[in-house]
């Protein structure tokens, strides 16, 4: 059975660190790159929203046994093939999660254009995200 309340949860974090990347948005570029506090912020926003997605993902998918994936940041292609997002937006969050991984495991190869990138241009996929989650729950509780 999905657990309601831990996507819930999830959503609300997705929600909160997306709020917050926000405020970096009206930031040039050369001001972002130059305040380390402010880009080391961002980059752990960003890390716990896409985390945060791929563990509602994770947990639909196992929970309904739509199949493993063989990267956590394939789970949004397992989703995909499962109609429960759309396509494009699983491409687009998979390139996130390449994104999250390279945060977690290759910090040092962090390259903050990417990041400046995300947040001036996908901020929305989360809100997508977070619709096409709520669309499938809906029609998986009819």
């Amino acid at each position: 059975m999905i657990d309601l309340k831990t996507i819930d949860n999830r959503i609300k974090e997705i929600e909160r660190r997306r709020s917050l990347l926000e405020e970096y948005k009206e930031m040039l570029y050369e001001e972002f790159v130059s305040d380390l506090s402010i880009y080391e912020l961002a980059i752990r926003h960003l890390q716990v929203a896409v985390q945060a997605c791929m563990d509602i993902g994770t947990h639909i998918a196992a929970v309904k046994n739509f199949g493993d994936p063989s990267q956590a940041s394939q789970v949004f292609t397992v989703l995909a093939r499962s109609k429960v997002i759309g396509k494009d937006l699983a491409e687009r969050l998979n390139k996130a999660g390449g994104t999250r991984n390279i945060i977690v495991h290759d910090y040092l190869d962090i390259d903050l254009s990417i990041i400046y990138d995300i947040i001036q241009n996908n901020l929305p996929d989360f809100e997508q995200f977070i619709y096409e989650i709520g669309e499938y729950l809906k029609k998986e509780s009819e």
